[in-house]
Parts: C-alpha cells; structure tokens; sequence
C-alpha cells in the first residue's frame, strides 16, 4: 500500500516530463553499481543511568554509491522500524536545505511523514527532467525519544530497521534500483551496582596483589641466587 501510493505519485509526474521527451534518442549506461541507504550513527548506545525517559536523539538516513557512473534516483523512500515499547519517534524530516541532501537543489514533491505504532515513512520525488545523485547523500533524519529505562542489572535493546520492501530508490523508468539496507542498532544498558562494588573491591585489593607480588619475584630471585 505505501508503494503503490509512491509509485502512483512518481508514475503521474513522470508521465508529464516523458511526453516533453518523446523525441530523445534512448541513453546506454554502464553497468549500474550497487546503492547502500544505512543510518547514522550506525550503534546507538545510552547509558540508563544518566539518560531520563522522554531524552531524544536524532538518526539519519544516507545514500551511498562508490560506483562509475553514479546511479541517478528519480525518487526514495525510507521506512524506518523500531520497537515501540523502547522507542517513539517524535519527528521527522528532509533537509532540503542541505547541500548533502541527495536531492539540493531540485524541485521534488516530498510526503509528509507518516507515522505509525513502531514505523515511521519518509519519501521525496523529483518534479522535473533533472535527477539526484552523489557518492554520500543524506537522506532523511528522524528524532527518537527514549519510552522505557531497564531495570538494574538488564538491558534493552531493538534494531532500527530499514531492511523492508518500503525502503527503495527508483530510477527515471521507475524500475527499483540496486540496493543495500543496512540497519543501525540501539542499545540501553543499566550499569549493575553489584558489578560497580565488585570493581571498587577489586581496585582496593590491587595494591596488596602488587606487593605480595614483588615479594614473591624478591624471595624467588633470592633463592635463585644461592
């Protein structure tokens, strides 16, 4: 369902541009490489302790091509899934604003963020002839806030995924392009106070090791030497 409705959109503003193009001698490519959209931070690690419920960060999405040529993207989409128990995602949005964004510069109809329990869809669509591309590329970024602290002793812990059939680039023909989604990982753990008193004790000790220690390697060297 959220495809189609992206692809409807893109079909309906390409169709405009491809009857001003009819003429055009057809375009041969080189072998197209493979995109990766990932987020970043990639490991997202908060220590309960010292991070209060309702404390936000943000995440974002970025377009990766290492190839020759670089593909072009007529239009992208990012659905981004969390667990909702630990998580709630309180924004998101495009900063077209940005020259690193994958699409600076160009006219493009993008979908206001949709939100549901545990997702979050990002989209923008290029309105004209002109295509976006680049060999890193943001995307979209989306701002998390922390729901649940664990208990003492435990931790939480949930993929931030955007390996899904509503993550995808299309290119002019509205073919999906090669992809690679690599999720980021988030990570709450609560530091035990059991283990904090077994480090302060083993600490305390150290020096009586050290000096049993040396008189252990003094009393060897001495019998050694008789």
């Amino acid at each position: 369902m959220i495809k189609s409705i992206t692809l409807s959109i893109s079909i309906t503003i390409l169709g405009l541009f491809m009857v001003l193009n009819c003429i055009a001698a057809p375009l041969v490519y080189a072998e197209k490489a493979v995109v990766e959209f990932y987020t970043n931070p990639s490991q997202i690690s908060l220590d309960a302790s010292t991070t209060p419920l309702g404390y936000r960060f943000n995440v974002t999405a970025y377009w990766r091509d290492v190839g020759t040529p670089l593909n072009e993207a007529y239009s992208w989409q990012v659905l981004l899934k969390y667990n909702a128990t630990l998580l709630n995602c309180t924004r998101a949005w495009i900063a077209n604003w940005d020259s690193s964004y994958i699409f600076y510069g160009l006219t493009t109809i993008a979908l206001a963020p949709s939100y549901r329990v545990g997702e979050i869809l990002v989209a923008d669509t290029i309105l004209g002839i002109n295509l976006g591309s680049g060999s890193l590329s943001q995307l979209a970024i989306f701002e998390l806030e922390v729901s649940s602290v664990p208990p003492e002793g435990t931790f939480y812990s949930c993929v931030l995924r955007i390996d899904n059939v509503d993550t995808f680039w299309l290119d002019t023909d509205l073919n999906e392009g090669p992809l690679v989604k690599t999720n980021g990982n988030y990570t709450i753990p609560e530091f035990s106070h059991v283990a904090l008193i077994i480090a302060f004790l083993a600490l305390c000790s150290l020096p009586m090791i050290l000096r049993k220690t040396k008189k252990a390697a003094i009393r060897t060297g001495t019998l050694a030497a008789n």
